[in-house]
């Protein structure tokens, strides 16, 4: 109740808003765990051995995926439960909260392959821990993940408005109401 949003009647609101782009940014934030830990196996020959395997070269990718997938799952879970512990709500059917949850997840398995491709491209965890903050943080931070876009700065607008960030985060509060 501590921020109003201009246009919404509810002092309340700002939490409404929040929340969901908590979540994209908690996506995004993941895939950077992908990129430290893809680069790790690399630099560890981890991959090397699995290639000595008779085994499918894609399913160690594709393995490293799903499970990000999972993994976020249960974060969600978590993030979703601490919301409603202050007062988050989804105010539409149970089909619309699903819909929103399966995008999420979906973004989720775009950014584990994001992540995927950045521990292999960079050569130690410590430049993958970088590269992938100094990418995703104003990935996050110039959207409208924490406010609504029309009160930025005019030249931050467009880059915010074609950010997917924003356009995830505007979905789940469309979907969710």
């Amino acid at each position: 109740g501590a921020i109003g949003i201009p246009g919404f009647p509810d002092p309340n609101a700002y939490r409404e808003y929040l929340l969901p782009g908590i979540f994209v940014q908690t996506i995004v934030f993941a895939a950077a765990t992908v990129a430290i830990g893809m680069c790790d196996d690399i630099n560890k020959g981890i991959i090397d051995r699995f290639r000595s395997l008779p085994m499918s070269r894609s399913a160690v990718l594709i393995g490293r995926t799903l499970s990000e997938v999972v993994y976020n799952a249960g974060i969600l879970v978590v993030l979703m439960l601490a919301g409603l512990a202050v007062g988050w709500t989804v105010h539409t059917d149970l089909v619309s909260f699903l819909a929103g949850v399966a995008l999420l997840l979906a973004f989720a398995y775009a950014m584990a392959w994001l992540g995927v491709w950045l521990g292999v491209v960079v050569p130690t965890v410590e430049v993958a821990q970088q590269v992938s903050f100094t990418v995703l943080f104003p990935i996050t931070f110039i959207s409208g993940v924490f406010v609504p876009i029309y009160t930025m700065p005019d030249w931050l607008q467009p880059i915010a408005y074609w950010n997917p960030v924003t356009t995830l985060a505007s979905s789940l509060r469309n979907l969710w109401g």
